[in-house]
């Protein structure tokens, strides 16, 4: 999946994966701490598994932001239905109210490289980022 790919199935693939994954682990780690006697086993088995579920529910983040930024579908309404129904209605939130303040305080560019922009402080300590995934090559550089 990379950023401006802006077809839907990879998206969604990618969204319904981690729903799943996610769904796995929670069921997983109750049954597991349900169905054992001790403390410290039960300790064992939920620590990992809310860890993992953290990890699924952040590759949603991913995905979500993804949505705000519209890089689904070329389709305005198909990019936000999509980005509400399977990221943003779960958590209770709603797509707009994520890009509006998202865009506030990170994107617009009368704020970029500006205090408000969360990443300048990140910037200070590394001038550039760039890591793979999969096929794709993500490149931040930060300006001078």
């Amino acid at each position: 999946l990379c950023m401006g790919d802006r077809r839907v199935w990879p998206w969604l693939s990618a969204a319904l994966t981690d729903w799943a994954l996610f769904s796995v682990v929670m069921i997983t780690t109750l049954i597991l701490v349900d169905q054992t006697p001790s403390l410290f086993l039960q300790t064992c088995a939920f620590i990992p598994g809310m860890w993992a579920a953290g990890v699924f529910m952040h590759r949603l983040s991913i995905l979500g932001h993804e949505a705000g930024h519209r890089t689904i579908t070329e389709r305005r309404g198909l990019n936000d239905a999509l980005g509400n129904l399977f990221v943003f209605y779960p958590g209770l939130v709603g797509l707009e109210g994520y890009r509006i303040f998202h865009n506030e305080g990170h994107h617009p560019q009368a704020n970029t490289s500006t205090l408000r922009d969360p990443e300048i402080v990140l910037r200070r300590f590394n001038s550039f980022w760039g890591y793979q995934i999969g096929n794709c090559k993500f490149e931040i550089v930060a300006s001078q």
